[in-house]
């Protein structure tokens, strides 16, 4: 697997951007910029077709009787959806928002005919009905950057020590290096166009790849024309 690690992306920011002098900018100062544009291209991905290739199922939640509420995996940048298995029969939660459901006096009230589902809220889950037994439930999301890691080969969220890393297996490095290198340039005072366009450049081979790619990778069986329904307890799932 090829990889760069925080040191070298900094490093190459530096050559890119004819940036020298650390007094004008720090090795931290680069940092946040170099996280702030891990953000950045993370969005861009997410609004790209075929953004699902790189959905991954969660380590199972240890569901408890009427416990609700459940923080999701550090790394979830969007949830897709989650499943739990009953009777040998997998069950996809629905997600619900605040307008599915009534408030009166005695708070919030959903109806005993919706199929069992969830809300989310910051980044937790909270199961709606409050589940009545255990169980273990899978959380299928997009991860904050797919293939930023730390030196453990853990999962992170944004790069901090010198030997965090990023797989460059679709070349997302280079797209982050260009993007802080012209970003410097241009508090420089100087022109940023040629390493912008090679940003371009290289988004538009990723956009490529990676569409490409998802055309050809089923993420899932798809679900059988006519679902079944099945009684979970007093609430009514589909088997798919």
């Amino acid at each position: 697997m090829k990889t760069i690690t925080l040191a070298l992306l900094t490093s190459d920011i530096r050559v890119l951007s004819g940036l020298k002098d650390s007094q004008f900018l720090t090795d931290a100062e680069i940092l946040r910029l170099i996280n702030a544009s891990i953000y950045a291209f993370t969005g861009r991905l997410l609004a790209m077709p075929g953004a699902d290739y790189f959905e991954k199922k969660g380590t199972a939640i240890a569901v408890t009787s009427a416990t609700d509420t459940y923080d999701l995996p550090a790394d979830c940048f969007e949830l897709k959806y989650a499943t739990y298995t009953t009777g040998g029969v997998i069950v996809k939660l629905k997600q619900y928002s605040i307008g599915d459901f009534s408030i009166d006096a005695t708070g919030v009230t959903w109806e005993l005919y919706r199929a069992p589902g969830f809300r989310l809220i910051g980044n937790s889950i909270k199961l709606i009905p409050a589940p009545t037994s255990s169980f273990s439930l899978y959380p299928y999301y997009i991860p904050y950057l797919p293939g930023c890691f730390s030196s453990t080969h853990t999962a992170i969220t944004a790069l901090s020590t010198s030997t965090d890393y990023l797989d460059e297996k679709w070349g997302f490095g280079d797209w982050i290096k260009l993007d802080v290198a012209a970003l410097i340039m241009d508090l420089q005072e100087e022109d940023s166009k040629a390493l912008r366009e090679r940003q371009n450049i290289r988004w538009a081979e990723i956009e490529k790849s990676i569409t490409t790619r998802a055309q050809y990778t089923p993420k899932r069986l798809p679900e059988p024309k006519r679902a079944t329904m099945g009684m979970i307890g007093n609430e009514y799932s589909r088997r798919w």
